[in-house]
């Protein structure tokens, strides 16, 4: 699949927002999307794609036992074995076809080339690369970065102290650091304060047990890192901004009915 990393985020994301669909009472459709989205994401050939939506999945499997622990008709109760049949139907079908999955796995492992510096053509290494040369921008202005159109231009002038870690690209393909490298210290703390708002608001989600909910919690909040350090797009891509509006307005749901308003 072309631009694999673009299209595996939105991927692993549209699976989170497939758990969300499965604690609003609709596992099934829920369950369906997911695993669809899934198995497109397998073809992407992108390790951090497989890592993401594996572990929304997971999330997705939590957000179908969480609705063990309310009371519900036999009409979703009914929804949720089938949920459950979907999801193991995808796992037979993982385990079916291992030897293929192995073989791919195995093949991305050997392409990475995890030894190869990034002028050997090493992923890592150039991603590690791409990483100091923003740290190093950031250090030759924390306050306000070198600016948002400068990463490309100013990696190049750097090419000299990075020596084989060098990679010649426009952007540090990681929002974090793309966000310290450009735009400075205040940039990158507003853009970590929402962040944390988002997995703030992760708390109205209708578990009621503490630690599923922890564990969901801390799943789609790995989702969202991995997510940010893949790819820049995660700055302008619409989907991480709709999974926040849509935990925003859960949140305010939440504390409108713990804390009713008075006429």
């Amino acid at each position: 699949i072309f631009h694999a990393n673009v299209i595996g985020n939105v991927l692993a994301i549209s699976i989170l927002l497939c758990s969300i669909i499965i604690l609003h009472g609709k596992p099934v459709i829920g369950i369906f999307l997911a695993a669809f989205a899934a198995i497109i994401g397998f073809f992407t050939f992108s390790k951090g794609t497989w890592l993401m939506c594996a572990f929304a999945l997971i999330a997705c499997h939590l957000a179908v036992t969480a609705l063990q622990g309310s009371k519900i008709s036999r009409a979703l109760r009914w929804r949720q074995y089938v949920s459950y049949a979907m999801l193991s139907l995808l796992a037979y079908g993982a385990f079916h076809f291992r030897e293929v999955v192995w073989r791919i796995i195995l093949a991305k492992i050997a392409a990475t080339d995890f030894e190869a510096s990034a002028v050997e053509g090493g992923s890592v290494s150039a991603r590690w690369g791409l990483i100091m040369s923003a740290i190093r921008m950031f250090l030759m202005n924390p306050l306000l970065g070198v600016g948002i159109s400068n990463y490309e231009y100013v990696n190049r002038m750097l090419e000299s102290q990075l020596g084989d870690a060098f990679y010649d690209d426009d952007n540090p393909n990681s929002a974090w650091f793309y966000v310290l490298g450009c735009m400075g210290l205040p940039a990158f703390v507003c853009f970590a304060l929402v962040f944390f708002s988002c997995i703030k608001f992760l708390n109205g989600v209708p578990i009621q047990s503490a630690n599923i909910r922890a564990f969901y919690v801390g799943l789609v909040g790995l989702v969202i890192i991995i997510s940010g350090n893949v790819q820049r797009e995660m700055l302008t891509a619409y989907y991480y901004w709709v999974l926040l509006g849509i935990l925003a307005r859960w949140q305010l749901h939440r504390l409108h009915f713990s804390y009713p308003m008075t006429q």
